[in-house]
């Protein structure tokens, strides 16, 4: 059986209004995009294709010379000064790993991304499901900590997404699949175990979380080639609570809230008209799932709008 290939596109740059030159800041002496990229070359089994993607500019240089000496295919694109973020990565798909069967956008700020689930689990949910998106729980569930919650998309789903992206969906890569959840098959599994449901940021945006993400490392980290795993920082936190605080009030700079609700989607019963916003598949412009009504798992179908 051929092999999915699964390509992971990293924006990153170095100018951020929180906390600059984040990209290729040093953590217990190597730099975050390094430690960002063993991730995914150390830590994954289904990972074909890692492309950083940045811009042109002078200030970039340093990712490009990065992504040299860890023998790394780096995108320069003017794309990234014009706020299109979504037309760099494609431009980078396109130029590096155009047979790729899935996309990941791999976050740059995430030094702890959980690769195994991310990357080989989801990609092996989708590739069983010949689905388009993971969704991990249902959809009024809480999200897992930040890092093992993204999902790989289909590549026909990326497809549509850097064809069609306007507005703010340009400069956040995957907005507009999430903005149209509806329109895809999104398969939803099971929660994760409860540590990944800690209320721990594990993001680097701001000093605050700099200092976590540095107090972690020197705690765990043994050397090059190492892997800290999402787990073992989140087991480090709870040991560890006077750490965790240090971050625990940075405001969230934004969010993605995929929520058929609030996108003004109404699901109801073909068999009797109830409408329930539990999801246990969607499909195109079918949604399956367990009627509160019927006590069956029934075919539901869009309707015009949806009333709280």
């Amino acid at each position: 059986m051929k092999r999915p290939k699964l390509a992971v596109l990293i924006a990153v740059r170095q100018w951020s209004d929180r906390l600059q030159g984040k990209a290729l800041v040093d953590i217990c002496g190597r730099p975050l995009l390094a430690h960002l990229l063993d991730r995914f070359r150390l830590d994954s089994d289904r990972v074909t294709d890692v492309v950083v993607a940045t811009s042109n500019k002078p200030e970039d240089d340093g990712i490009a010379d990065l992504c040299e000496r860890e023998e790394t295919i780096c995108y320069r694109s003017p794309a990234s000064s014009e706020g299109d973020v979504t037309r760099l990565l494609d431009e980078a798909l396109e130029a590096y790993a155009p047979d790729a069967d899935y996309v990941l956008r791999g976050m740059g700020d995430c030094p702890f991304l959980e690769a195994p689930i991310i990357c080989d689990w989801m990609t092996d949910v989708l590739t069983k499901r010949n689905a388009d998106v993971v969704w991990v729980g249902l959809p009024d569930e809480p999200w897992p900590i930040y890092g093992a919650r993204e999902s790989p998309w289909s590549r026909h789903t990326w497809d549509e997404c850097a064809a069609r992206s306007s507005g703010s969906q340009m400069l956040h890569p995957g907005a507009y699949i999430y903005d149209h959840l509806q329109d895809y098959h999104v398969v939803h599994t099971q929660p994760l175990r409860e540590e990944y449901y800690r209320p721990y940021r594990l993001e680097l945006d701001t000093p605050d979380d700099l200092r976590v993400v540095r107090a972690i490392y020197e705690g765990l980290w043994t050397g090059p080639g190492h892997i800290i795993s999402m787990l073992d920082a989140i087991r480090w936190l709870d040991a560890n609570p006077e750490v965790a605080v240090i971050n625990a009030e940075v405001e969230l700079k934004s969010i993605t809230l995929p929520d058929w609700r609030r996108r003004g989607i109404k699901w109801a019963c073909q068999e009797c008209g109830s409408n329930r916003m539990y999801a246990e598949a969607i499909r195109r412009g079918a949604l399956v799932t367990v009627c509160d009504r019927c006590g069956e798992r029934r075919r539901f179908v869009e309707t015009k709008e949806y009333q709280r």
